[in-house]
């Protein structure tokens, strides 16, 4: 049974964007690349149609989740943002580098019940993960190293 199935893959979208896999996925094979390759090049793809067609908080999302000329670098910026493996977290670390972390569901139920109390303190505003224990600010970098280290999953810790 081979890994990449187009069909399934493109399923729920419009005949625009399944054409353009069908496309895409003829170009990838031309260039002999690997049918792994090939299903995770696609399959995000599929993914960003399905995210402007149903969850973008953008209204100018329709017109991308059913051509994907029209989707803009915003759109595709916000939907990197959105993790859709919720065991990981993406991060812009030493070096200016992005990387992506894994972690387990203890943790990731640890950091669920972070951002919930998170959403209720007062620098709830602010767009840092992080939040310090006094004033309305982001916690400092080295700060965050070792609240992460001693378990303190609150705000303000």
């Amino acid at each position: 049974m081979p890994l990449l199935d187009l069909e399934k893959m493109t399923a729920g979208l419009s005949r625009t964007w399944s054409g353009y896999l069908r496309d895409w996925d003829r170009s990838l094979r031309a260039g002999n690349y690997p049918e792994t390759t090939r299903y995770n090049y696609l399959l995000a793809a599929a993914q960003l149609a399905r995210y402007l067609g149903e969850y973008s908080p953008d209204p100018d999302a329709e017109p991308a989740a059913d051509d994907p000329v029209e989707v803009t670098r915003a759109q595709v910026e916000s939907f990197q943002e959105i993790d859709l493996t919720p065991e990981s977290v993406h991060f812009h670390g030493k070096g200016s580098r992005d990387r992506r972390v894994r972690f387990g569901p203890r943790t990731a139920r640890a950091v669920s019940r972070y951002l919930r109390a998170r959403a209720k303190d007062k620098a709830a505003h602010l767009p840092d993960l992080w939040l310090a224990e006094r004033g309305v600010r982001r916690l400092a970098p080295n700060a965050s190293r070792s609240c992460s280290s001693a378990g303190a999953l609150r705000p303000g810790w």
